[in-house]
Parts: C-alpha cells; sequence; structure tokens
C-alpha cells in the first residue's frame, strides 16, 4: 500500500514545514505504508514563482509525476481553489485515483465539500487524520472487508456514507520522530506541541475543530525534538532559523509552561523558540521565564482595541495599560513581540475601528521589535459568526493577495464558492464602508511597520493625534507621496534632524523596492548613527535632536 500526501499552494510568503502532513506521513510509516508528500506550497516559494497565466501549467507538470492510486491532500480556506484544480489533473491522468481531503477546513464544513467538489473527491477525514488514515488507507485497498472508520465521510455512487463523527484525542505517540530533515530552509520550523481551544471567540472555529478540547504533548518529547531541529539547524548554518510552536494556547496552562522551562534547563537545552499565546496568561513571572527558556518570539491576538468589542467578540482582554507594559518588558528582554488586528466585524462602529487604529499604533511605537499586523473580518466556516451572518452580506476583499494572485492564474474568484472560499470575503458594515476602510488600514500598518521613525516623529515631535495620521493617509494613493507632504506642510516646525530621518526611510523604502534612483545619498546629519540610536537604544525623538551636523554619504546597497 502507498499514500502521496500533496501539501497544495495556498499563497503562503514564507517557507514553513506541513507538520499536519509530516505527521501523517509518520502515521502512515509506522503503519509500513509507502508514503511521499510532494509540497506544491514550499516548492513554488523555493523556485521563485509568481502567480501568472503558467500557474496552472506548472501545477500539472508536478501533478504528472504522482503516481499513487491514493493521494491525500491537506486544506485550508486559502488552498481550496488550489485543491479543487489538483484534483482535477488527478482524475484526468488517472480517474481510479481515490482522493481524502482532510485539515481544519474539511472538519469544520465535513459533507457540506460534496457539493463543491463535482464528483472528484471520495472521502473526507475530519479532526485528527493521524488517528484514521492507517485504517482508511486499508478500507480503500479491500472496502469489501473492512469498516469505515469514525471521522470519514464516504460519497460513493453519488451516496454519501459515513459512520461515528465525534472527536477523537491527538495521537501524539505518533508524533514522535517526525522527520525534518526536508524543512531545514523553511524560516520557521513549526513543532507540534498540543491541540485545541477552550475559548470561544466567536470569529473563530478553533473550538469547533477541536471539539472544545485543549491538549498538549508531552513536554519532554517538545524538549526533545525541538533540540535536534536546532541542532540539524546549526549543521546546516541555519542558525537564524527558528524553532516555532504551533497552539495558541503554549502559555495558557502555568504548570504545563513552568514544567517546560524547569525541564529545558535541568536538560541544558540551548534552543531558541518562538511561541503564540493570550498575552492576559502573560505576567512579570512569565516573561522572566520565557527570557530564561531563551523564547526569542512571542505573537499575541489582540484583535480590537475597543473594550466594547473585547466582549462582543467575547475575546475578552482587558485593555488597560497593563498591556503595553507587558510588551515593553518583553521588547527589553530582546524579544520580537508580534501582535495582530481584526478590522471589520459587523458590529463594529468607525469610534471602534480608530480605537483599534489607536492601540495598534500606540503598542507599535513601544519599540522597533513590536510588530503590529491586521487582518479583515471573514465569516470562518464553524464559527458563530458564519452561522449568524447572511451570504447578501459577504463583499468580495478584490483588493486582497488572494484575489490578486487567483486572477494572475487566470482564475475567477468571482466563480468560486462562497463558503468554501470564505477568505475572499469580509462582511458588509453598516456604519462604515469596509472595503475602503480595508484599503487605507493596509497602507496604515504598512507605514507603521516600515516607517517606525516617521510615525515617531509626527506623533512625539508634531503631536499628531494617531487618527489624524490615519486620517490624512487615507486619501493618500502612496506612503511616499504622504510622507513628502507632511514634510512641506510642517516645514517651519519640523526640526531638520527630524526632516533627514523621514528622507532616510523613504530611501530605505525605495530601494527596497527599486525605485531610488541613486544608490547614494547626501545627508547634512549622521543620519545612520541617529537612526540606530532610535532603533537598537528605543532613544526618543526629542532626545537625538541635539546631534551636530556632520555631511554625511549614505551608500543604499
Amino acid at each position: 500500500m502507498e499514500i502521496t500526501l500533496i501539501n497544495p499552494l495556498s499563497h503562503a510568503e514564507l517557507i514553513v514545514n506541513p507538520i499536519g502532513l509530516q505527521i501523517i506521513e509518520k502515521s502512515c510509516k509506522d503503519a509500513e505504508i509507502k508514503t511521499k508528500i510532494v509540497d506544491l506550497s514550499n516548492d513554488f516559494l523555493r523556485e521563485n514563482r509568481m502567480y501568472d497565466s503558467d500557474t496552472v501549467s506548472w501545477l500539472k507538470s508536478k501533478i504528472d509525476k504522482i503516481d499513487s492510486t491514493i493521494v491525500g491532500i491537506s486544506v485550508m480556506n486559502a488552498s481550496f481553489p488550489w485543491v479543487i484544480k489538483i484534483a482535477e489533473i488527478l482524475k484526468q491522468n488517472n480517474p481510479e485515483v481515490k482522493i481524502i481531503l482532510g485539515g481544519p477546513h474539511i472538519t469544520a464544513l465535513k459533507e457540506k465539500i460534496f457539493s463543491q467538489t463535482d464528483n472528484l473527491i471520495e472521502f473526507l477525514v475530519v479532526y485528527e487524520g493521524e488517528v484514521v488514515i492507517q485504517e482508511l488507507i486499508c478500507f480503500i485497498s479491500e472496502p469489501s472487508k473492512k469498516m469505515l472508520p469514525n471521522n470519514v465521510y464516504w460519497y460513493n455512487d453519488g451516496i454519501i456514507k459515513y459512520s461515528e463523527i465525534k472527536y477523537s484525542p491527538a495521537s501524539f505517540e505518533t508524533v514522535k520522530d517526525t522527520d525534518f530533515n526536508n524543512y531545514l530552509d523553511a524560516d520557521t520550523v513549526g513543532v507540534e506541541v498540543g491541540r485545541g481551544c477552550p475559548f470561544r471567540c466567536y470569529y473563530c472555529s478553533s473550538h469547533e475543530i477541536n471539539g472544545g478540547r485543549i491538549e498538549y504533548r508531552n513536554v519532554n518529547e517538545i524538549l526533545k525534538e525541538s533540540q535536534k531541529i536546532y541542532e540539524l539547524l546549526h549543521t546546516h548554518n541555519n542558525e537564524k532559523k527558528l524553532v516555532a510552536f504551533t497552539h495558541d494556547n503554549f502559555l495558557s496552562n502555568r504548570a504545563k509552561f513552568k514544567e517546560f522551562v524547569n525541564l529545558k534547563k535541568k536538560l541544558g537545552y540551548n534552543f531558541t523558540y518562538a511561541c503564540l499565546g493570550r498575552i492576559d496568561a502573560v505576567d512579570d513571572i512569565v516573561i522572566d521565564e520565557l527570557m530564561d527558556s531563551r523564547c526569542v518570539s512571542v505573537f499575541f491576538g489582540i484583535e480590537t482595541g475597543s473594550q466594547r468589542m473585547q466582549t462582543i467578540i467575547r475575546k475578552n482582554l482587558r485593555l488597560d495599560k497593563k498591556i503595553h507594559e507587558k510588551v515593553k518588558k518583553l521588547i527589553f528582554n530582546n524579544m520580537v513581540v508580534e501582535m495582530n488586528f481584526i478590522i471589520g466585524f459587523p458590529e463594529e462602529t468607525y469610534k471602534d475601528f480608530l480605537s483599534t487604529i489607536e492601540l495598534a499604533s500606540e503598542l507599535s511605537s513601544i519599540g522597533y521589535k513590536a510588530i503590529v499586523d491586521y487582518s479583515y473580518i471573514t465569516p470562518e466556516p464553524g464559527s458563530d459568526l458564519e452561522k449568524k451572518t447572511k451570504k447578501e452580506n459577504y463583499l468580495m476583499v478584490k483588493g486582497s493577495k488572494f484575489y490578486s494572485d487567483l486572477k494572475n492564474a487566470e482564475i475567477n474568484p468571482e466563480t468560486l464558492n462562497v463558503e468554501c472560499c470564505n477568505h475572499l470575503y469580509t462582511i458588509k458594515n453598516n456604519d462604515y464602508d469596509i472595503i475602503n476602510i480595508e484599503k487605507a488600514t493596509k497602507k496604515y500598518f504598512e507605514l507603521l511597520r516600515l516607517f517606525f521613525v516617521s510615525v515617531k516623529i509626527m506623533h512625539d515631535l508634531i503631536k499628531s493625534p494617531y487618527k489624524d495620521i490615519f486620517e490624512a493617509l487615507k486619501v493618500k494613493k502612496c506612503l511616499v507621496s504622504f510622507l513628502e507632504d507632511f514634510i512641506l506642510k510642517n516645514e517651519k516646525t519640523l526640526h531638520n534632524i527630524g526632516k533627514e530621518l523621514i528622507l532616510y526611510e523613504i530611501c530605505r523604502y525605495k530601494k527596497n523596492k527599486d525605485m531610488l534612483n541613486s544608490g547614494y545619498v547626501e545627508f547634512e546629519y549622521p543620519i545612520q548613527d541617529i537612526f540606530k540610536e532610535i532603533i537598537l537604544y528605543n532613544s526618543e525623538i526629542k532626545d537625538v535632536l541635539d546631534y551636530e551636523r556632520n555631511k554625511t554619504t549614505v551608500i543604499f546597497r
């Protein structure tokens, strides 16, 4: 018996190991089932491909090499259009091939998927795939002699058959000794540390997908695997790559995290890592433990800067200054802090939205290592929000990367199923135009990320409120013209060093975008030294204005 597992295109921008498929592969090999992974998502990036008119041909050239009679494909919402395209090519090459779909998107939508697959798909696996994959392959090989496993839907001659559908706990024993050798070039190497979420945020389907349970892997196994990967990365001269723990609630179980920290120290393991968590699970003790255990990056979902919306969406974070203090302490201990916000909740007012802009800006200003980003709300299948939202209130976001990638690859997003491709949509807001505000928000968060010093000058030196900066940027087409206009409008009050710092960031931006006419730019001050003082030592703008003039030529390579 053999199976080919496919990691489909997903519009990813970074190489990341497909940990779910790796675990499925391990489960199959434990049962002596010949298994291989065809990693289309990462191969696309490794080959420096762009989504264009040749993408489908490229896809076909990869799929044509598959000769297995059983193929499993992992499905996320962004990958669904490509999964259908892959299935079409597989069936054209071999009408007898049996195709299995699994992953979070399949668990959320279950048998509804069959209505959109045009007889291409035979089997759907819901919940934890490593638990049933061995039995399912045996069933496919001898359907008359075997029972259909639990948590599997079978589309057979137009009839959907299934046995018992209920959540089965993850098989963490299967995770042991997962093979990572093919992913040492990944930007982050994901390690399975646990699954599930006990919280009920109304925009999220995690509670539905994991049966409302939270499970943690054995700490000793996490540590052994992480150290092994870390040493492999160093062997291959990838010291800057990260081990990344894939559990949303890694920090929520204090006893487990304490065990992790103490045992890591006892075993003398020196790997660095990134993790995710809720910011309300962090206090001074946890910050010290993160530092002591060599954590270098933490991600938090803040979601909204409105206390009213925190209650409505059931995130229930308390938005007081303690959040700022925690971020500051984490950065002071040399950790990157990434935070995400969501805009466009249907109950959100424009005032609520501006509160999110305010909080995101405040947190970003704490330090260069405080990185904020955003996403627009989507009707995620299985979430309470999706269940209560009428389809006529779905709005396609034509400015999204998902939309443009599909159009460039000559796939029409307008023809795709709304429910299966929810990532292409946001939800109508009765208080403001979410489509136009999303476009402005994209520019604003790019400003926060790429013009950190310029924003500090606008807010701290010129005393422009963040909401006024947002409103001014909203009517501009590009960041550079916005900043150049700002310099002109504030020529009389803007200190020369402030002006040159903004121009320096503009040059850096233009160089990265291949927009800079010359690589040599003259400044009146030692601008790189001033910039580094702000970035590296978190100096306030007012404290760097006493530098003496010293003409400097900066080479932008």
